[in-house]
Parts: structure tokens; sequence; C-alpha cells
């Protein structure tokens, strides 16, 4: 601990760094790393997550078997975008009838399907002023709050379907800001 070596020339630390790579089973693990070996992988993961917690809303949600709250609180990254179905064009009649159903019935996988065409992927920043969150279909006599959080399928406003063109795609009004120096 605490060596070091003096190199002329980033050429000759590479060449010394390999070397040291090459001899050092801590510097480099992966060399006897099977992914065929159950045990290699427990360990990749113990390394990976040691010393780290789920957060107590996942934990709580998993629990309770909400499964929509579950996937709405085990997102790795924020805002990474919904889905919406917008008014194509070409596609007009589709769009009309599968919002229909949409705002009948809720979010189902067959819904889903057949509105791929229309469907596409944004940053849900501000999307619900421009655009209303679908529930997930009801599977009983009454639909839950748990059933309505976490769809992440919206239709936009009546109101709001021009927002979307056939040669710009999806774009929401830019948030007007003055910057002054008072």
């Amino acid at each position: 601990m605490g060596e070091y070596t003096k190199c002329n020339s980033l050429e000759e630390a590479y060449k010394k760094y390999q070397k040291y790579c090459r001899t050092s089973a801590n510097m480099c693990p992966a060399i006897e790393f099977s992914i065929h070996d159950p045990e290699n992988i427990r360990e990749y993961y113990r390394r990976l997550f040691d010393g780290t917690a789920d957060k107590p809303e996942l934990t709580k949600a998993i629990h309770a078997r909400a499964f929509a709250e579950t996937a709405a609180q085990y997102k790795l990254i924020s805002n990474a975008g919904a889905q919406v179905i917008v008014p194509y064009a070409a596609e007009r009649k589709l769009y009309e009838q599968t919002a229909k159903q949409l705002r009948e019935q809720g979010v189902t996988g067959a819904l889903l399907k057949q509105a791929a065409p229309l469907t596409l992927t944004c940053f849900a920043k501000n999307l619900a002023l421009y655009a209303e969150q679908i529930p997930f279909a009801r599977r009983g006599r009454e639909q839950s709050a748990e059933q309505a959080a976490g769809s992440n399928v919206y239709l936009l406003c009546q109101q709001y379907e021009d927002l979307y063109s056939e040669q710009l795609g999806l774009h929401f009004p830019q948030e007007e800001r003055f910057d002054s120096i008072f």
C-alpha cells in the first residue's frame, strides 16, 4: 500500500497498469468471474448493493401487494416518461374508438395493443395540464385508488389535441420565463 511507480509517458504507465492488472486479483477480479456460476452472481450483487436498503414506500407497497404502487415506487429514474395516446390523423377513427374505450373501461393490455400505432412516450413533466391519466381497468365492482394509481397512460384532453402534429410530433407550450435584473 502506498507504492507508486514513476513513468515518463502515458504509454509506459498504461503498460505497467496492464501488467499490474494481470498480477493483482484485487484490481481485476473479473478474470475468474463466470456468468454461469450462481455464487459469482450473488457476490456481484452483494458488492453492488451492499449497505443499501429499499425505500420504505416500496417495501410497504410490496408487503401490501399493491402492484400499481409497487411499480410506481420501483422507478430507478424519476420522470422516465409516460405513454401518451395521440390523435394521429391517418388513424383518427382508431383514436376516437380507443379513447372512448379507455375512458369507459380503463387501461387493459388489449387496449394498449390496439392503441400501439397511436402511442408515444414523452416526459411526464406538466403532462397532467394537457392530458388525463387513464386508470387501470376495473377488476371488481368498484375501482380502488390502487387501480387508478400509476397506470402512466395518458390521453390528450380534447382541447389540447392540436398539440400533436404529424410533422412535429407532440409539443407542449413552453413556459414563458422572464429573467430580469430586478
